[in-house]
């Protein structure tokens, strides 16, 4: 299971990755780089990954499923909220 470097990311890869331990599957936890871990998708090098924003990582996973190696399970069922944040002085 590829591990990013935002919290949400490593929470729900770790629920996913009990879940699958419980059903009885091997799982192995690998730091991978957000966009090259489709080369590894591709490549059976990586088996799964949690996290696929629309707005940073659409036309790489697009291209992906395209090589017929890789299969878009569905949706998590998380509502993320992408926006700027900043004090009111600014």
């Amino acid at each position: 299971i590829a591990l990013h470097d935002w919290t949400g990311q490593l929470i729900t890869s770790t629920l996913m990755g009990e879940v699958l331990k419980k059903a009885g599957y091997n799982i192995e936890y690998v730091v991978a780089d957000y966009l090259a871990q489709f080369s590894g998708l591709e490549t059976g090098d990586l088996t799964v990954t949690m996290e696929i924003w629309d707005t940073t990582g659409q036309e790489v996973m697009k291209a992906s499923l395209a090589t017929g190696n890789t299969e878009n399970l569905g949706a998590t069922g998380m509502k993320a909220k992408e926006e700027w944040w900043y004090p009111l002085y600014m």
